[in-house]
């Protein structure tokens, strides 16, 4: 197919330097933005309104951005696009029509071919980088008609290894279904066999919640992808070995959690880290193997695809990169780019210091404050956000106990602000009654039922430690035995039981937690409108305080601490099936390693003032970092806020609970090895 050759970015000599740049789509705007790999210095690439844009790949060599755009589902009108680097000379290179619903891009430099897959299409394409010479590798349809309307058959994420001669994708199943598979051929279709008939396709896993994007280790030969269904194995990232047998292959690995529905994600092998995009509208980075977590970017649309690669520096980097997002000179107003958001400035708000004409941010003007170490960044927007983001473990600590800082959330002041807390107080609250963890510091019944629950489980922490009969089921789980559905039943069954003796769950009452869960991290407004107005939001948490004798504190435990044991579990199963990591580890390190934190915790200025550094209003939300923050044995405490007045009762019983479904599961499969051993030496 032909296609108007554009005109690439003059290329850059053999020794220039590069600067790394993240790309990413955002599909309700239609656009393409670029920024650093610290979400600083944010740039919109191309506009082109609501065309869905999917996936997207670099081909920083021609000095050319492609990517897809899916069209209307129901109409074959999906097509590839393709600019330069700046988002100059748009052209078209697979026509409407050309495909059907196109998601995730990948290039092949050795052959010179875009592959994708086509969704509706239920099939795995390619073409030459110009378009022309379009192929189908794959058909899923088994005959159906497109646009396909089985889940199943959708074809999603691609990732080529060129040095295997294999290409991965996945086909997602349908929503909350947990029917998604991860597939691998080979590149080139086996002679005498057709992409409907082809019969070297190999199933890699199943049964997975919505695996989306793929990307390649293929040095370390290892695989990782996006996952948008439902946790604990869903909104994640993962990754697994690429050349396994499947007699040999474990469950995939759990690297990043609390996603709002999982997106794009794209390597820097060199770098030895990966960012990652939600429909939620935010971007992320994490190490390779998942720590380090980085909150980069928020709200900017539904992120869809993102790539990252290395761009000519220097005096090319104008050339490449292209112009901020906006400068409007006709209002005024100043539109620069920042670590988490765009930040707009009034310009006769903007303090100069006349002695050196450097503009100096105050609490008069909008501006971003970054600390030196990035253990908080403020972003203020007059009329629109005022919120800092703290990742520092010593300075979530300082604030967590500063008294300036509470939970009292005032209705009024930035609208993003006022967004957030009514959506807070909303989810999280029952009949006008709010779930203690939003209470503030001077309830007068929050300290007493705080320190009532604190005893009380202190005295069931000393009960499990040592691994009791009841931990069983449990520890028969981490032992490989029972399915994800199981493991939620027996968690929320524990947690009622420290409430209600009788507490039994139920399939509705893990899905009512489900759906309160979903709701704290859903940004789908039609979605949230849907469930207030049929009411299942509240039939949720009114089914589950039925469940604990109405006590809110139950309530909020069967929602967020369910879901952070699930995780940690799920993590201790990984531990306990390697042979040689379950015998060379403590208890207390396997419990560090199985503890999870909500990923965040929001406190409210009282008053105006400022805190290592950093300028605050009255009414400056400090949104607290705890996932990122709390990881290593020296920042556990940040897990449960331990050293805060808003500690979190469960502090020993969830550590206790880990060490006791540890210790019995180990007893149990230390023994069954001797067994063995014992009946080889015997035979």
């Amino acid at each position: 197919m032909s296609a108007i050759a554009s005109t690439p970015t003059d290329a850059a000599p053999k020794n220039a330097t590069t600067l790394g740049r993240l790309f990413f789509l955002d599909l309700s705007g239609g656009r393409i933005l670029s920024a650093n790999p610290d979400g600083s210095d944010l740039k919109t690439i191309i506009d082109e309104g609501r065309k869905l844009p999917d996936g997207l790949v670099l081909d920083v060599a021609a000095g050319h951005i492609c990517w897809t755009n899916m069209g209307d589902p129901k109409r074959n009108d999906g097509s590839i696009m393709r600019s330069d680097l700046n988002g100059k000379n748009m052209i078209t290179i697979v026509p409407p029509g050309g495909t059907f619903t196109p998601k995730q891009l990948r290039l092949e430099n050795k052959t010179g071919k875009l592959y994708w897959s086509d969704r509706e299409g239920m099939r795995v394409m390619r073409a030459n980088l110009d378009g022309s010479e379009i192929e189908t590798l794959v058909d899923t349809s088994l005959g159906d008609s497109r646009p396909g309307s089985d889940p199943r058959k959708w074809c999603v994420g691609i990732a080529v290894d060129t040095d295997g001669g294999k290409f991965y994708w996945t086909q997602k199943g349908g929503h909350h279904a947990g029917l998604g598979r991860l597939f691998r051929t080979n590149i080139q279709v086996p002679q005498g066999q057709s992409a409907e008939n082809r019969r070297d396709i190999e199933l890699l896993y199943d049964n997975l919640p919505e695996p989306i994007d793929l990307d390649l280790d293929p040095v370390h030969r290892t695989l990782y992808w996006t996952d948008r269904g439902d946790p604990p194995r869903g909104n994640t990232v993962n990754r697994a070995p690429m050349d396994l047998e499947a007699e040999n292959r474990k469950e995939p690995e759990i690297l990043f959690t609390h996603l709002m529905e999982g997106i794009g994600l794209a390597l820097d092998l060199k770098g030895g880290r990966m960012f990652i995009t939600d429909f939620g509208g935010s971007v992320y980075s994490a190490n390779l193997d998942g720590s380090n977590r980085r909150t980069l970017l928020f709200a900017e649309g539904n992120l869809t695809g993102i790539a990252y690669a290395e761009v000519p520096s220097a005096d090319l980097a104008s050339q490449v990169i292209g112009v901020p997002e906006e400068t409007n000179m006709e209002d005024n107003t100043l539109v620069k780019s920042s670590f988490s958001a765009t930040i707009h400035a009034p310009m006769e708000d903007v303090e100069i210091d006349h002695q050196n004409g450097t503009q100096q941010p105050g609490l008069g003007t909008i501006s971003e404050h970054r600390m030196s170490d990035h253990s908080m960044k403020r972003t203020y927007f007059p009329g629109i956000i005022d919120s800092v983001d703290v990742t520092d473990p010593a300075a979530i600590r300082t604030i967590s106990n500063d008294s300036r800082f509470d939970r009292d959330f005032i209705g009024h002041g930035p609208v993003r602000n006022v967004q957030r807390l009514r959506k807070m107080l909303r989810i999280f609250s029952l009949n006008g009654r709010r779930f203690e963890p939003l209470l503030p510091r001077t309830d007068p019944s929050r300290a007493a039922a705080q320190d009532e629950l604190w005893s009380r489980l202190n005295v069931k922490a000393d009960e499990v430690k040592h691994g009791p009969a009841e931990l069983e089921p449990l520890a028969e789980w981490v032992r490989g035995i029972g399915t994800a559905e199981k493991l939620d039943l027996l968690v929320q069954q524990s947690i009622g039981r420290l409430f209600v003796k009788t507490f039994t769950a139920t399939e509705e009452s893990v899905a009512a937690a489900r759906l309160v869960l979903q709701a704290a991290s859903s940004s789908n407004v039609l979605r949230m409108l849907g469930w207030r107005i049929s009411g299942r939001l509240e039939r949720a948490k009114t089914l589950l305080a039925s469940m604990v004798n109405g006590d809110l504190v139950g309530v909020i435990a069967m929602i967020t601490a369910r879901q952070l044991i699930v995780d940690g579990l799920h993590k201790m199963r990984q531990l306990a099936a390697d042979p040689a990591l379950r015998s060379s580890i403590t208890t207390d390190t396997a419990v560090d390693e199985c503890l999870f934190t909500v990923t965040n915790v929001v406190r409210q200025a009282k008053t105006s003032g400022e805190v290592s550094g950093c300028p605050f209003r009255r009414g400056s939300l400090f949104i607290l970092e705890l996932g990122s923050a709390s990881k290593g044995a020296a920042n556990r405490d940040l897990v449960f806020l331990s050293q805060s007045w808003s500690r979190c009762p469960a502090e020993k019983w969830v550590p206790a609970l880990l060490a006791g479904v540890w210790t019995r599961a180990l007893g149990t499969l230390h023994e069954s090895q001797r067994t063995s051993r014992r009946s080889l030496i015997n035979s």
